[in-house]
This record gives structure tokens, sequence and C-alpha cells, in this order.
């Protein structure tokens, strides 16, 4: 099955690893897995024929120092997923002197670069860890870091709420959202007072809210983009809205994508050039 085929691109930055097959930058196949199940899916589908595997999202991936072109990152040679598949490890990013690791958003921005060439200002790429990415002149500048949705779902079965309904009210997010950026300081009371009804709205609201105050300097008179899981991604988007600052909501799967096929470009033809 791997006939032709050029390299194959691995995420495994979320909670499920997805998997791209190329050929002259076209997907072949694409599946998904447990992350777990990655060599033996990867070795069923190459039944240990040579291959090339880039793998981005890797929290055991060393890191290289920002500020730095995402689309010129150095590939590091890593142990092989499976049998005959040369694999490589897309590195994370890192600030000096601070503890700021991530691996993965890198690959992302690489992509949105990619098809937006020459953009300039901030991505917000929401998560278990939403990170904040200063971009100028193609470069990654700085990252700042929230853990609001990981205090969210953390926060979700202690506070027993009711199941979420499919009818949102972004209403009651966006009042939510207001409530803590003008008074960030009331975060802990506002989330002790959680109303019954819209309590799923209100939660998101109040520390997407108190994120937004506090990631202010990142957004306040930016040109965003936010790429990162739909849901999250649109109340990222409507919160921020709501306060007059333009948004381009972005594909992340295609922003994946596209970043993992221009790193599997380069290597080509950096191995060609070294031949």
């Amino acid at each position: 099955m791997t006939e032709g085929i050029d390299c194959i691109g691995i995420d495994r930055a979320q909670t499920i690893a997805r998997v791209w097959a190329l050929r002259e930058n076209t997907v072949v196949w694409h599946t998904t897995c447990d992350p777990k199940d990655l060599s033996s899916v990867i070795a069923d589908r190459t039944n240990h024929s040579p291959a090339t595997a880039i793998i981005c999202g890797e929290s055991s991936a060393s890191c290289v120092n920002v500020p730095i072109k995402p689309a010129e990152l150095p590939l590091v040679r890593a142990q092989d997923i499976a049998p005959g598949v040369q694999t490589y490890f897309v590195p994370g990013l890192k600030q000096h002197d601070e503890n700021e690791q991530s691996h993965g958003l890198e690959t992302r921005i690489a992509g949105f670069l990619s098809i937006n060439p020459g953009w300039d200002g901030v991505v917000c790429l929401p998560g278990m860890r939403t990170s904040w990415v200063q971009i100028s002149a193609d470069e990654i500048i700085s990252i700042q870091s929230f853990v609001s949705l990981l205090i969210r779902d953390a926060m979700e079965p202690v506070l027993h709420l009711p199941p979420q309904l499919d009818n949102w009210d972004n209403e009651a997010f966006v009042s939510a959202v207001g409530d803590t950026l003008s008074r960030p300081e009331a975060l802990a009371a506002k989330l002790a007072r959680l109303p019954s009804n819209g309590s799923h709205e209100h939660l998101n609201g109040y520390l997407i809210g108190a994120e937004l105050a506090a990631a202010r300097p990142w957004w306040l008179g930016q040109q965003i983009a936010v790429i990162g899981p739909e849901d999250d991604s649109r109340m990222y988007c409507n919160a921020l809205m709501q306060q007059g600052t333009p948004v381009l909501q972005t594909d992340e799967a295609r922003m994946t994508l596209a970043g993992l096929t221009g790193y599997s470009r380069s290597l080509f033809d950096k191995k060609n050039n070294d031949v």
C-alpha cells in the first residue's frame, strides 16, 4: 500500500492520532487511530515496504527556541515507527528562560503561512493548552499559553453540570465572556454561582473571558487567525468578534496537513541535494 507514496504524515498532538499518506503532495489515504496503535497501523498499511514518516505533536521530541520560521524547522531523525519506515520528528517550540514548550502548533502555523503567505498578526490555537502566537515576517516571535479549556474539562464533572444540549445559547456565552473580561478578579466567584440553565455556556464564557483579559496585548488591535477544533475555535472567534476584533477561523486539519506536506517537500528536497 506504499507504492508511489512519498511520505506518511502523522499528527500526534490530538487525543486521536491522524495519519495521511502523500504522493506528490496529494493525499492517497487517510486514517485515524489511538496513538498507542500507531506502530501496528503503519506496519499494516506499509506491509514492511520502505517508506518515510514525519510526525508532529510528539511530546518527547526536542524543542527549538523562538523566534524561528516554522517552515524552516530542522526535522529530527527518530526511531522507526514501523519496520522499514524511516521516521522523523518535527521539533516543538520553546522560549528562552521560560517554561513554555509546545508540540504541534509549529506544524499548524507552518501550514497556515504556506496558504496565507506574508500574513502578520497573532494566531490563537485553542485546545487543552491554548496558545497565542505572534507572527511577523513568517517567523514565530513569541508564545503565550493558557489552560482555560483544561480547567473547564476538569470542572465539568465536579460541578455535576447537566448534559450539553444542541441549542447553544451564544448570548449567554458572550455575556459571560464580558463579565470576566471586564472583571477577571471575579472569575472564582462567578464559577461558584453558575446558573442551572446555560451552565456550559457560562463556564466556557467565564474562563475564556478571563483568558482574553490576560491575553489582551495579544489580540487588541491585532489581526487574528484561529486554528483549532471546530467547537472550541467557534467560541474563541465569537468572543473576539464581540470585542470588535477581526478574526479568520481556519480548518485545523487542513492547516496541519499543509504543514506536514511542506515538511515532506523540504525533506525530499534536502535528500535530493545531498545525493
